[in-house]
């Protein structure tokens, strides 16, 4: 097997490893996710032209899959940042109902110095 057949078959693995994702299992995918990623990344240089008709082929399906890895990607990635986003809004809203008075506005008082 070839560098861009290698890198296919890879690809194709890490597309199906994302699609199965769920939030009760995101730490596990995300680290068979890395793992895919590394021996992907070391493929990457192998790949050299002049291709063959079949490496060409290969290549042209390997793009589209490219292209619905960076959706998937992006979606986990957007799913995280939400995640961290509640937990913030959490974390504030907790602070605020322990200590309700911790960040008055001062702004309005008005203090008479004259007796």
């Amino acid at each position: 097997m070839n560098a861009v057949e290698a890198c296919y078959v890879l690809t194709e693995e890490l597309i199906t490893v994302l699609k199965k994702v769920t939030s009760d299992s995101r730490d596990k995918t995300i680290e068979s996710m890395q793992e895919l990623l590394a021996k992907r990344e070391q493929l990457l240089p192998l790949i050299k032209p002049p291709f063959s008709e079949q490496e060409a082929l290969v290549g042209k399906k390997l793009i589209v899959q490219q292209q619905e890895l960076d959706r998937l990607l992006l979606n986990i990635k957007q799913d995280i940042q939400k995640d961290m986003n509640g937990l913030t809004k959490k974390k504030s809203s907790m602070k605020r109902y322990i200590n309700p008075y911790e960040n008055m506005q001062t702004d309005g008082f008005f203090l008479d110095k004259r007796n």
